[in-house]
């Protein structure tokens, strides 16, 4: 990955990271061959049970990634 592909996700994923983050969540990403691995962590929420369902990460990211022509492969949620 270039840096200027390595900016472009960066730039994509990050109003998904903005609004975990303002939950007390990170986002993380790594581009792998079968796409983008999104991972979601605790950061300084006080529960797992306060993040949004899994469907509607995958709904946020997936149409973040959209214009990139990449696509989600793994989201990993805390917890599981």
């Amino acid at each position: 990955m270039t840096t200027a592909e390595g900016a472009g996700l960066a730039d994509a994923l990050a109003s998904v990271r903005e609004v975990l983050e303002s939950d007390g969540f990170t986002g993380e990403w790594q581009e792998t061959d079968a796409g983008v691995v999104f991972r979601v962590g605790l950061g300084t929420a006080d529960c797992e049970d306060c993040l949004v369902p899994r469907s509607v990460l995958e709904m946020m990211v997936g149409s973040a990634l959209a214009p990139t022509g990449r696509r989600l492969a793994r989201l990993d949620m805390p917890g599981e």
